[in-house]
């Protein structure tokens, strides 16, 4: 049974990736959107060249509009991408931490396996041997 440490560290990690799946499809809901609203401006644009002065008139304000909307989405864009790094760079230190933490405990698992076959005065197998001297080698 896992115990509250690794409980905490495993919510926090969905909680996360959670985070991630989302700030990902709002990147990409805000690029189809600059996608699609750029082909309207292009088909708008020339709709408007073949009505003459008139038409430039209205594509002039329908610019200046699309213009101001880019603008606010490719910055809301960038907020997003940095905190999607920012996000990315939590989750990997979190499986760092989370590996720590397991590797911990299998060496303390080593550990009381040798201090128990040892006081016990059984012959350590070679299997047992190799194991603590990678304990030795790897930990210590």
């Amino acid at each position: 049974m896992p115990d509250q440490l690794e409980q905490a560290s495993t919510r926090t990690r969905a909680d996360l990736v959670t985070q991630k799946t989302r700030l990902i499809d709002q990147i990409q809901t805000i690029e189809a959107q600059l996608t699609s609203r750029r082909a309207a401006m292009q088909a708008l644009r020339s709709e408007c060249l073949a009505e003459g002065s008139s038409g430039y008139a209205r594509y002039v304000e329908a610019d200046a509009a699309y213009q101001a909307w880019r603008g606010r989405a490719a910055s809301a864009r960038r907020h997003l991408a940095t905190e999607l790094t920012r996000v990315k760079e939590q989750l990997a230190l979190s499986h760092e931490v989370g590996y720590g933490e397991r590797f911990h405990r299998l060496r303390g698992a080593v550990r009381h396996h040798r201090d128990v076959t040892l006081a016990s005065g059984v012959e350590p197998e070679p299997a047992d041997l190799a194991l603590w001297a990678v304990l030795d080698e790897v930990w210590e």
